[in-house]
């Protein structure tokens, strides 16, 4: 029955990890009173965060040690007691006092297949053994081998991050679309400048076709105008964000990432991770949008388009063109000989009046 409720709870704290921690030291404590320790046949001094012990999935944490020399020939009883924490200095599990007798001690009751339910990670293990005399305490790490999105911690990190970062991306704002907008934005004098622009290009361009304003972000490239287009302005303006709201949305996100680092063993779940990191990413998340967009603003005044010329001659049909020009100046010279031999014929031939009789035929 316990173990079952502490399945759910752990289940529950990865799942939905609360917005507070402790600090706590960030390598593993010396051994204090007098004692041995190790984990898994390793130092337990030595299993700082930055060389954790690796535990797979079914292995037994087992911890060994000796008792302080002073009290080892006594054939003293010791108990000892292994503490687990999810979050440093706040949420931890607790295994039963393990009895041993003699100058050794020993603990078994760790179980981590109970944490792997929940995800992998990085876990703070504090082990105590007490007696007669002395109490010995220290501190190691392990890290569960796995993937990082192989539990529902990593997977609800990671869906915090996406969530988190299309929110505060949103949160910069968008082109708006209402008329007069740009206006808005501008200061008095830009605006001054611009209604003088508009004026001036309606007196030069009375057939202009139309009268456009075209706003772009400035991290895009300009784009080029037409050869019927002209400009008639140019400025920038910038479009502040929701700021307020930003926040929250990186809250999200810098939490997403503390848990996400956590299930890659990059650090446990403490202060640093899901307070101080969140808040960090929040404030920054909030000034991006409140800093929003930037905007580059082109008045453009469109002209109707010039007729278009005649396509050039291909060198065939230049060709086709100068034969048929050639043809037509023969058939007209052709045509003016013709008329000049029917001239002189005409002046050659003796004139046949009406009176003169007509020639009779040989006899």
């Amino acid at each position: 029955m316990a173990r079952a409720v502490r399945r759910g709870t752990l289940a529950l704290v990865c799942a939905f990890l609360p917005l507070v921690a402790s600090a706590r030291p960030a390598s593993a404590d010396e051994i204090t009173g007098g004692c041995t320790g190790t984990v898994n046949g390793k130092d337990g001094a030595l299993l700082t965060k930055d060389d954790p012990l690796v535990v797979r999935e079914g292995e037994q944490v087992e911890i060994t040690g000796n008792v302080p020399t002073e009290f080892a020939a006594q054939n003293p009883t010791s108990n000892t007691t292994v503490k687990v924490s999810v979050i440093d200095g706040l949420i931890d599990f607790t295994s039963d006092e393990q009895e041993s007798t003699g100058p050794t001690y020993s603990a078994d009751d760790v179980n981590v297949d109970d944490y792997f339910d929940a995800g992998v990670g990085m876990y703070r293990v504090d082990i105590a053994n007490s007696g007669t005399g002395w109490l010995c305490e220290y501190t190691a790490y392990i890290q569960l081998e796995g993937d990082t999105l192989s539990g529902p911690a990593g997977l609800i990190a990671l869906g915090a991050i996406v969530a988190g970062a299309v929110g505060a991306l949103l949160m910069k704002g968008r082109k708006p679309k209402e008329p007069g907008w740009i206006d808005a934005g501008l200061g008095t004098a830009d605006q001054i400048e611009r209604e003088e622009a508009w004026q001036a290009a309606a007196r030069e361009h009375p057939d202009a076709i139309a009268f456009e304003e075209r706003a772009a972000h400035l991290w895009a490239p300009p784009r080029s105008l037409q050869p019927s287009e002209r400009e008639m302005w140019s400025g920038k303006v910038r479009r502040h964000g929701r700021g307020v709201a930003g926040f929250f949305w990186g809250l999200l996100l810098g939490l997403g990432i503390g848990v996400l680092g956590w299930q890659d063993a990059r650090w446990t779940v403490n202060l640093g991770s899901i307070i101080l990191l969140p808040l960090v990413v929040a404030v920054l998340a909030a000034v991006l949008a409140w800093f929003g967009w930037g905007y580059r603003i082109r008045d453009v005044v469109v002209l109707p388009a010039d007729a278009e010329p005649p396509p050039p001659e291909t060198e065939h049909e230049a060709d086709s063109d100068a034969d048929a020009d050639a043809d037509a100046d023969a058939d007209a010279v052709a045509v003016t000989e013709t008329e000049a031999v029917s001239d002189n014929s005409a002046v050659n031939e003796p004139a046949v009046s009406a009176l003169d009789p007509e020639p009779s035929p040989d006899v």
